[in-house]
């Protein structure tokens, strides 16, 4: 046999049995990372697992933040609470369907005439201002992380 020829065959070998190895080596990395996948897609089932109970567990809590103070208010018992600001009377205003512009907090026609609207509805003196009866009527209308008004 000519040693061209026998080179020529070493050589088909050699580059074979490489290409068998980097083969084997793509495979097994490609199975890995399948399995890191796999993994990855079972934590997030878990965590979104955990979102949908955390969110659960939130709004039973805001509801019976928001009974107990209807209770409170239905009772004439006082809510201890914070002064509102003129922008938390906005939002709780519009929360209550009584005011259509932003809360900016600035009190204005508009916002005086959502105040009166509201006091009316809620059997209030209709005077524009958010004094504490009006405020203790509109924390209702105030939900949030902040929501720190019944103690």
């Amino acid at each position: 046999m000519p040693v061209k020829m026998l080179i020529v065959i070493v050589l088909a070998l050699f580059v074979s049995g490489c290409a068998t190895t980097t083969k084997k080596a793509s495979n097994i990395e490609l199975q890995q990372l399948k399995g890191r996948v796999s993994g990855l897609e079972t934590d997030l089932q878990a965590k979104e697992q955990e979102v949908m109970r955390l969110e659960d567990e939130l709004e039973k809590a805001r509801e019976k933040r928001v009974i107990y103070k209807e209770e409170k208010i239905r009772e004439g018992r006082p809510i201890e609470s914070k002064k509102l600001s003129d922008r938390q009377v906005q939002t709780a205003l519009k929360n209550a369907g009584f005011y259509r512009g932003s809360a900016d907090g600035k009190i204005g026609p508009a916002t005086t005439e959502a105040i009166k609207a509201f006091q009316r509805a809620n059997g209030l003196k209709a005077d524009g201002v958010a004094g504490k009866k009006t405020r203790a009527n509109l924390m209702k209308y105030l939900t949030g992380p902040n929501d720190d008004w019944v103690k």
